[in-house]
């Protein structure tokens, strides 16, 4: 079935046109696009003179994830170990609220890819983790869900997809390690939207070289910079 990215008014600040551009490729090659997002990336093929480079970088991209997703699976008690670490992270006045939002989760992602969906539920729980954590003495935050809450909307970014398996430990301390934020996600095809703490480009690359290279991460494409440079 076709679906429509990046227009539902609930996720959030809308994207650049190169940012969403760069988001809806992979969706485009695999013919999940509604038809709004199929006319606007169909427009920007027949007016963009770097539009051909872009196609065959996200084509490579895609066979790759394909070849990947065919070999990997997520545990067949992955629903219960989901939800059994979301309950070790939160105060049991709030493990039932949480429990369905992540049931609810996890049917989405059946439909995706194995690798995708075990990575992004892995991701989301870190996000979760991340968002709603309760500290020893204090009242429970309220959880919002990625993307409804307000995040900065001119600062540096980059899209992020975490691998497969990923523990949910190690993206939060790589989170800690980098000063990064997820700032949104999960979009479709287990996009995530890490804010950076770049106040220049030498520190936006550095920071993005070091996300990239974790085994954590497995796809980082760069978004807004500091300064709006390219």
């Amino acid at each position: 079935m076709a679906m429509s990215t990046f227009s539902n008014p609930n996720d959030g600040p809308e994207m650049s046109p190169r940012d969403r551009i760069e988001a809806l490729l992979p969706f485009y090659l695999n013919g999940t696009l509604g038809a709004d997002d199929l006319a606007y990336v169909e427009a920007w093929l027949d007016t963009d003179p770097d539009a051909k480079a872009a196609l065959v970088a996200a084509q490579a991209e895609h066979d790759a994830a394909v070849s990947a997703n065919e070999a990997i699976s997520p545990p067949g008690d992955a629903l219960g170990r989901f939800t059994t670490a979301l309950e070790a992270e939160a105060r049991a006045s709030r493990v039932a609220a949480r429990r369905s939002l992540m049931a609810g989760l996890w049917k989405k992602l059946l439909g995706a890819p194995p690798a995708l969906a075990w990575g992004t539920a892995v991701a989301a729980l870190a996000l979760v983790v991340v968002q709603a954590v309760t500290l020893p003495g204090d009242e429970a935050r309220p959880f919002t869900e990625a993307g409804t809450s307000q995040t900065q909307d001119d600062a540096p970014f980059v899209l992020v997809v975490f691998a497969p398996g990923s523990d949910i430990a190690r993206i939060t301390a790589l989170l800690a390690e980098t000063g990064a934020t997820m700032a949104g996600g999960p979009k479709p095809g287990g996009i995530y939207r890490i804010t950076l703490p770049a106040p220049d480009i030498a520190t936006y690359e550095a920071l993005s070289a070091q996300l990239a290279e974790d085994p954590a991460v497995a796809q980082l494409v760069a978004g807004r910079k500091p300064g709006g440079a390219n």
